[in-house]
């Protein structure tokens, strides 16, 4: 199976990959920011700024998590 084009786990490979492809949904919606939403669900982000962008009301029960973790240097941008 290829990811990224590789068959291998490449650690920093996979990380350029990544972030390329980030880059270029960034730069894709780069004139119409108000169609992308961009959120850091390892920083606390949830139904605040996703209800937001869908213009909708939060529900009345907390942001669902199974698996916290930590932000990382790439989930910011």
């Amino acid at each position: 199976i290829l990811i990224y084009g590789i068959s291998d786990f490449d650690a920093a490979k996979m990380q350029a990959c990544y972030e390329s492809h980030n880059r270029n949904v960034r730069d894709y919606f780069a004139d119409r920011s108000d169609r992308l939403l961009v959120i850091d669900l390892t920083a606390g982000d949830g139904w605040g700024p996703l209800c937001r962008f869908l213009d909708c009301d939060p529900p009345q029960e907390p942001f669902p998590h199974r698996n916290r973790g930590k932000p990382t240097k790439s989930s910011r941008g």
